[in-house]
């Protein structure tokens, strides 16, 4: 399946709305969505998520895809016990919390470029916050 006539911008909406969409709205069988997933994504396609911290807490994400992202705090002094998850995988226990992942292609690889540039300046604007 080959989709020419699509700009960038429209395969990174329609990827988008697809990673959004609950499988009755698709009217498509899984193989299906996931071909269509991958002919838009195309072969080299990498999930890229980038994650704000401030203070060591999570403040948001975005990524250029859908995805679900936990935080763990392995610090749990002065947690509660019904807030403690043990994770099998470490063999340690972690106060865990789900993040809100915003899906913007676009804002994701700006902050990509501007994270892994070789620039190295801080602008003197406001801090403008990530999604929550």
């Amino acid at each position: 399946m080959k989709l020419y006539l699509l700009s960038e911008e429209m395969i990174a909406q329609i990827t988008s709305l697809l990673g959004q969409a609950r499988p009755e709205q698709l009217a498509l069988g899984a193989p299906a969505r996931e071909l269509l997933h991958a002919t838009l994504s195309g072969p080299s396609f990498v999930p890229k998520v980038y994650v704000g911290l401030e203070g060591g807490l999570i403040q948001g994400a975005t990524g250029n895809c859908e995805m679900r992202l936990v935080g763990g705090d392995y610090d749990v002094d002065g947690s509660a016990p019904s807030e403690r998850r043990y994770l099998s995988a470490f063999g340690s226990t972690a106060v865990t919390v789900e993040h809100q992942v915003a899906v913007d292609p676009r804002v994701c690889n700006a902050l990509f470029d501007d994270a892994l540039g070789d620039e190295n300046i801080e602008a003197d604007q406001p801090t403008r916050g990530m999604a929550q």
